[in-house]
């Protein structure tokens, strides 16, 4: 058996993707969508088998052609690099600037630890404050 990528390509030519919908029971719906890298090679399989007879003519194959119009070739979307500006340089002497030094932070030392009677004392204030 082919399988639909292989039967569109040998047939057409230049599929890109070919997705099949299922059902949640793994049922095929009888819908797929294939996408062309080109859309003459769309225009092409719609042209040859639109109306097609499908298991022994029972159904008729519907394709529909849907080209994105958004997608713009890449020759417009493609721009030279901007010519960077000459920087012209005045005579006067710039001083130097120098970042802020930001203030250092002094070093905590570490917390004693709380002792068992501490941490029993915390919980039982606590408790009786609610």
């Amino acid at each position: 058996m082919v399988s639909p990528f292989e039967f569109f390509q040998s047939q057409v030519g230049g599929v890109r993707t070919i997705a099949l919908s299922y059902n949640e029971k793994g049922v095929s719906k009888g819908i797929a969508t294939i996408s062309f890298h080109k859309s003459e090679n769309a225009a092409k399989a719609v042209e040859k088998y639109n109306g097609a007879p499908i298991d022994g003519g029972s159904s008729k194959l519907r394709l529909e052609l849907i080209i994105d119009p958004t997608k713009k070739p890449l020759s417009s979307r493609i721009a030279a690099n901007p010519v960077a500006k000459a920087i012209v340089s005045s005579q006067k002497t710039t001083k130097k600037v120098v970042p802020k030094k930001k203030p250092v932070k002094k070093v905590n030392s570490k917390r004693q630890k709380k002792t068992v009677e501490d941490l029993d004392k915390e919980m039982t204030d606590y408790f009786e404050s609610k």
